[in-house]
């Protein structure tokens, strides 16, 4: 019971003080409330339990996500999309990191492939890998070539190198994450307080509160997109948090398309 009271209060505080405007969007009136997953174990049970919980949210946001990867991802704005041969090798690459420096993460993604094959759905580790590298792949895709260590062939075209070299002119909103935090005499009673926006896509629209109990490491709680183990912050049961915000200041934020 204990544990149980202690995620329903860190749930509350991350979607009532962190998510207001991600919950609203991403569960208007008409629509469901948001799913709440719960798992426990190895990351690899995790991944299996959240796949059969989530599987069809997932598999929603696994086809919309090939369409805006088709779609999207160009080497220039208003250029044509690069196509899927490319992002295929794009993902080949995030793939060598994810797995060279986070092989925890690989673990939850094959258990959540796992869990929507046993719900009758087929999600493969690549397409959990697309849903997880969507934002860096249309907004901040590297300009560089691939790295050789790699092993990954062809060259990785510029995204776009107009983005960081001239400053905003207009008014246009753009898609960039913004966030803050404060404590002591900044906040009343020095209460700290953090705020994140969530980056979204309008057309993802399936998200999952994910309320983790590992068998090795510390409980977390998050708003993700379904599909993801996190997004862009969190929160664990020592209510430390984590957030990741892309800007390149003073120039246009890198997170924009």
């Amino acid at each position: 019971m204990g544990r149980v009271f202690h995620a329903l209060v860190m749930l509350m505080v991350v979607s009532v003080v962190v998510f207001p405007g991600a919950l609203v969007f991403a569960a208007p009136e008409t629509s469901p409330p948001i799913k709440v997953v719960v798992v426990s174990g190895s990351n690899y049970e995790m991944g299996v339990q959240y796949g059969e919980q989530a599987a069809d949210l997932i598999a929603a946001n696994r086809d919309v996500t090939w369409n805006l990867l088709d779609t999207r991802v160009t080497a220039f704005p208003g250029g044509p999309p690069l196509g899927r041969e490319v992002v295929l090798k794009d993902i080949e690459v995030w793939t060598y990191y994810l797995e060279k420096y986070d092989p925890q993460l690989k673990e939850w993604l094959l258990g959540i492939s796992k869990g929507c094959k046993n719900k009758g759905f087929d999600i493969s580790y690549v397409d959990l890998m697309a849903i997880m590298v969507l934002p860096q792949e249309v907004w901040a895709r590297p300009q560089f070539p691939y790295p050789a260590e790699t092993q990954v062939a062809g060259y990785a075209p510029s995204k776009s190198s107009l983005l960081t070299a001239k400053e905003r002119t207009n008014t246009q909103a753009v898609a960039s994450c913004t966030a803050f935090a404060a404590a002591d005499s900044a906040t009343p009673g020095g209460v700290p307080m953090v705020s994140l926006t969530l980056g979204f896509f309008a057309e993802i629209t399936q998200y999952v509160i994910l309320v983790a109990f590992p068998t090795d490491g510390e409980r977390f709680i998050n708003l993700t997109m379904a599909g993801k183990v996190t997004n862009n912050t969190g929160m664990n049961s020592k209510y430390a948090w984590v957030m990741t915000a892309a800007v390149t200041d003073p120039r246009t934020p890198c997170a924009s398309n």
